[in-house]
């Protein structure tokens, strides 16, 4: 919504700065000497255009429900078991939610869960426009396809900026073959270096499950981390105030009281 609304106050006077000129030279070779002022009024015109937009625009998106001012809902390119698992934690806890895939039996199963989902290719303009961005405030590329993942994450840079644009790492590369994608390219790596598609396919097993666990003064992070080790994969963390905190191969910043640790449980 706040992508459409955008787009219908984005300044039109491309085509009058350019042929303002035109239209000058012309009503000079009739006579009129006062036409040159045409380009600059004109020019002037265009900045001021888009120093409004840009210093309003967000601000009446917002007055008018359309943005938030700081949306905590997840786009995810690929729809695979696990992560539909994820988004349906998500999704419960009031985290708005998008997914994106190719594949249609995933998409069907989608939408049996209730979850708000797309059947096409992240990667197509058409699909990226029919998205329903509402809430969302950040993507994750979890396909099985390295390549799709860091395409995705350049496609939609724009949309939600670098820091929040996130895929997971690459498959392990066979010796002799350098095809790494550079840091500018790609996104910022999910849950572990070694979390994989495939790796994270595997431990989720056939049913995958999440578990959201609430951190208390008496059972903090460490205590979280030292009776569920090996077991449990924290993924987010949700906190009070609704903000979400994504895993990343940096690690997590540490969790405090209240927080709920949302995590894949281990098959």
């Amino acid at each position: 919504q706040e992508r459409a609304f955008l787009c219908c106050m984005a300044p039109r006077g491309i085509v009058a700065a350019a042929i303002s000129s035109v239209f000058a030279l012309s009503l000079v070779s009739l006579g009129y000497a006062g036409a040159l002022a045409i380009v600059p009024v004109t020019f002037l015109v265009v900045f001021v255009t888009v120093l409004l937009y840009g210093s309003l625009a967000g601000v009446l998106a917002r007055r008018l429900g359309l943005a938030q001012a700081n949306p905590q809902g997840v786009l995810f390119v690929g729809a695979d078991p696990w992560v539909r698992a994820v988004a349906s934690a998500l999704h419960d806890e009031q985290i708005p939610v998008f997914l994106v895939d190719t594949h249609f039996e995933n998409i069907r199963d989608c939408r049996m869960s209730g979850l708000p989902c797309l059947y096409g290719s992240a990667l197509a303009e058409e699909t990226r426009e029919a998205i329903d961005y509402s809430g969302l405030g950040r993507m994750l590329a979890v396909t099985s396809n390295d390549e799709v993942n860091s395409l995705a994450c350049m496609r939609y840079a724009e949309d939600f900026g670098r820091q929040e644009i996130y895929q997971l790492p690459f498959a392990p590369r066979k010796e002799g073959r350098h095809e790494a994608v550079p840091a500018e390219h790609r996104g910022r790596f999910l849950f572990g270096q070694e979390h994989t598609h495939r790796a994270l396919s595997a431990l989720a097993g056939p049913q995958p499950t999440v578990k959201k666990t609430p951190l208390t003064a008496e059972f903090d992070f460490a205590a979280f981390q030292a009776r569920n080790a090996g077991t449990l994969l924290p993924l987010f963390v949700l906190k009070p105030d609704g903000k979400l905190q994504v895993a990343t191969v940096e690690g997590l910043a540490e969790p405090q009281p209240g927080d709920v640790v949302v995590s894949l449980v281990l098959a």
